[in-house]
């Protein structure tokens, strides 16, 4: 059963950061190309305008790349420590590390992005 949790997790911690650095990718290079309600960086500012929309997408395609890029060899440094043993501990560590993750990467993507668009585009 441990094992099983444990395979579990390190597709998480790799998982998240590889689907991220795909997602960044696809944003910064083919972002979506109307105002729409689906799909990409939807924020009542980023929607005021098309100029808004298109400049949104691809600056927060381009955190979104970045933040991959850094989170991956964190999170496999973060599991290669937290697997040395595999006991409950340290996957409740690595639980908490996927967590961080989608914390972070939250706050990486709408926080500059949502400053950058009131720099450049006001209330």
């Amino acid at each position: 059963m441990l094992m099983g949790l444990n395979v579990m997790f390190v597709v998480c911690v790799i998982i998240i950061p590889v689907v991220t650095i795909f997602t960044g990718y696809i944003m910064k290079t083919r972002p979506p190309k109307e105002i729409n309600n689906t799909a990409g960086y939807r924020t009542r500012r980023s929607k005021a305008s098309q100029e808004a929309w298109d400049f949104a997408n691809v600056y927060c395609g381009k955190n979104t790349f970045i933040y991959g890029i850094v989170s991956l060899p964190v999170s496999i440094a973060f599991y290669a420590l937290l697997t040395v043993s595999a006991h409950w501990s340290e996957l409740l560590a690595m639980l908490v590390v996927i967590l961080v993750q989608t914390v972070t990467m939250t706050i990486a993507m709408i926080v500059p992005t949502e400053m950058k668009l009131k720099e450049k585009f006001g209330e």
